[in-house]
């Protein structure tokens, strides 16, 4: 599965130990509280945005500060962690930047991620118009891998144009991959991949599209992820005259392999052709799970995956789901696949239903919540929305989900939910963490 971290929700930083019908019997460390000193900062925390928790127990979180001067309050934010053993500044605004120049603020303009093994990557922006860059965390220090104005690596001159470096996806052996906006028409973009040895291109916009007949270029290219292993997959567009198409690959950082591409038959449909894909996710295995847009004359959306061998269907539009009255597919979102190859997704059912799934190598579905019913352990808390859906390497899911009072829906929580390690196909009966 890409390493996109494990992403806590907070309210005001809440791991603490909380006394909550939602969190009976979880005990919670305190990281970083409400007006508490910011360490690093003259200021005290008064907002924060998201935190990473990786596999010792370290955590990374941005956050807004302020101190009151008499008047106003002077505020400020940035990135925190405890990877040091104790919890310390990472990046400041206004604090200097690798490489040059200071950082703007780290609330709103940047990006970043806590790998499993503890490694940070973070894509900000320069304060007086200096652009932006992405840069990773190593023992020596900070490590630039891309900034904004300068040579991008396969493309002779031609520039990273001045805009973000925010999204990206990073491996538990300190790798990335990521798409970045270029300088010029003719090649407006790249994937590149850096191990470490300094960032690589992968492919280009205006590159010969390989897997497909001569003459086709590739015109767009979606968001990579990237395993544990350094094996890449994304999704791009292609074009020659009077055609435009989608087509899927994978790389080792090398040549591009093609996993399937636009007029090439869906399998599990009926004469449907695939069209144009979405980011799709990678396992450690290499395989990838991915959903897809269908030409007609039937379904228009499906997830599909290789796990086996060739591309086969795991969900489809229109496939039948639920009981006791049969309700079917619409939609498919938030995919992940994890090293044993099990699949997790968010599902929307005509109706507007949604239901965390999950799919096993023998195509065995669980449903894991769905919208309208309870929370286990609180019968009268519902679940109303759920966004954020995450699968580790064991086969847990997590998700954040929005609860309402059964007799009172004015009354909402926040809650992240996980299934229980000893039975993987129903949520946790107690939330990792809620507020009301």
């Amino acid at each position: 599965m890409a390493v996109r971290g494990l992403r806590v929700a907070t309210i005001g930083l809440l791991l603490q130990t909380v006394a909550s019908p939602l969190c009976a019997g979880i005990m919670f460390q305190p990281i970083a509280l409400t007006d508490e000193p910011a360490p690093g900062t003259k200021h005290t925390f008064y907002d924060f945005g998201i935190a990473y928790l990786d596999s010792l127990g370290h955590v990374a979180f941005n956050a807004a500060a302020h101190r009151w001067l008499g008047q106003w309050w002077d505020s400020t934010d940035g990135l925190w962690s405890t990877t040091s053993g104790t919890l310390s500044l990472v990046a400041g605004q206004g604090n200097p930047a690798p490489g040059g120049g200071t950082f703007n603020t780290l609330m709103g303009n940047s990006y970043f991620v806590l790998s499993q093994s503890g490694n940070l990557a973070l894509g900000a922006a320069l304060q007086n118009a200096g652009g932006d860059f992405l840069c990773v965390q190593r023992p020596s220090g900070f490590q630039v891998i891309a900034r904004s104005n300068t040579p991008a690596p396969g493309t002779g001159q031609v520039k990273f144009a001045n805009t973000d470096f925010w999204r990206f996806t990073f491996n538990n052996d300190g790798q990335l991959a990521l798409r970045a906006a270029l300088s010029t028409r003719d090649v407006s973009a790249g994937i590149f991949t850096d191990g470490g040895a300094g960032l690589k291109s992968v492919a280009l916009v205006g590159d010969i599209t390989p897997g497909v007949p001569t003459g086709y270029r590739l015109t767009s290219l979606g968001y990579p992820v990237i395993n544990d292993f350094g094996r890449i997959a994304f999704a791009a567009g292609y074009r020659t005259v009077g055609y435009t198409g989608g087509i899927l690959y994978t790389s080792d950082g090398g040549s591009l392999h093609m996993v399937t591409r636009a007029d090439l038959p869906a399998p599990g449909t009926k004469g449907n052709y695939f069209d144009r894909f979405d980011d799709p996710d990678i396992s450690n295995s290499g395989h990838v799970a991915f959903t897809a847009d269908l030409t007609f004359p039937s379904l228009h959306r499906g997830l599909f995956t290789d796990r086996t061998g060739p591309v086969e269907p795991v969900a489809l539009q229109g496939m039948p789901q639920g009981a006791p009255y049969v309700r079917t597919f619409r939609d498919f979102s938030d995919i992940s696949i994890n090293s044993s190859d099990r699949i997790a997704f968010l599902a929307t059912l005509w109706g507007d239903d949604i239901q965390v799934c999950t799919s096993d190598i023998n195509g065995q579905y669980d449903v894991v919540a769905e919208t309208g019913q309870p929370i286990p352990g609180a019968p009268d808390i519902l679940i109303q929305q759920i966004h954020f859906l995450r699968l580790n390497a064991r086969g847990q899911v997590a998700f954040r989900a929005i609860c309402t009072k059964a007799n009172d829906p004015f009354i909402t929580y926040s809650a992240i939910l996980a299934t229980d390690p000893t039975a993987s196909s129903s949520p946790s009966s107690a939330p990792a963490c809620s507020s009301k």
